[in-house]
């Protein structure tokens, strides 16, 4: 699945962002448990303008463990005009200790 992620990245690098999502879709098809192609797959879609995709992408990567997962998920909810959303997982970093 590497290979996959790295056929995201040349075009990520190249600012070829559509090319770069694409790859990274075919990886999380091909291992639907790759949190980093996930990942990638989010950044892609928010370079694209695809805000309301982003969110989907990002969950299934997200751990509820992590302050970071949780403060970029407000970030997310914010940019989506979520306030409310938003706060609340700031809070939740904050509690985590982020």
């Amino acid at each position: 699945m590497k290979a996959w992620i790295g056929k995201g990245n040349a075009p990520w690098g190249l600012k070829r962002y559509q090319e770069a999502e694409a790859a990274y879709d075919g990886a999380t098809t091909r291992n639907p448990n790759d949190a980093a192609a996930w990942y990638n797959k989010g950044l892609a879609l928010q370079q694209l303008k695809r805000y309301a995709e982003a969110p989907a992408a990002y969950e299934h990567r997200f751990d509820p463990r992590d302050a970071r997962d949780w403060r970029g998920k407000a970030r997310r909810l914010r940019a989506l005009g979520r306030t409310r959303e938003a706060e609340e997982a700031e809070r939740r970093a904050q509690e985590l200790g982020g």
